[in-house]
């Protein structure tokens, strides 16, 4: 008589940042590693769409676990997740992409000419 115990444990997400701040036309490489039993699938969502990143190639693209985004633009700011999915449970951790303000280029002043009225309570 054999006896079989399956034991499971809960998805873990651990992240290499909480935060990063790249600047526009930089590079950046967010680190995600997942464990659980059975082991988990590991995914990169970014929040604001829910998309899911998968590609393994081009300008955004995942390779085992690493989320990279070459010549960063300004719509790749916001939140991404990172998500472990497994057949007993999910879990995930988020992390925050900032783009500083870049001014590229400013238009000459403009002159305006205001006019107050005032109007006399009687």
């Amino acid at each position: 008589v054999c006896v079989c115990v399956y034991v499971s444990e809960t998805p873990e997400v651990y992240l290499s940042v909480e935060e990063e701040t790249v600047s526009l036309g930089h590079n950046v490489s967010l680190s995600c590693n997942v464990s659980g039993h059975p082991y988990p699938q590991l995914y990169w969502i970014k929040k604001l769409c829910g998309k899911i990143v998968d590609s393994t190639s081009g300008r955004v693209r995942v390779v085992d676990g690493v989320l990279t985004i070459q010549q960063v633009a300004p719509s790749d700011g916001g939140l991404y997740s990172c998500m472990a999915v497994s057949t007993t449970s999910n879990a995930s951790r988020d992390v925050a992409l900032y783009n500083p303000l870049a001014i590229t280029s400013l238009s000459p002043y403009t002159f305006y000419t205001v006019r107050l009225a005032a109007m006399n309570a009687v």
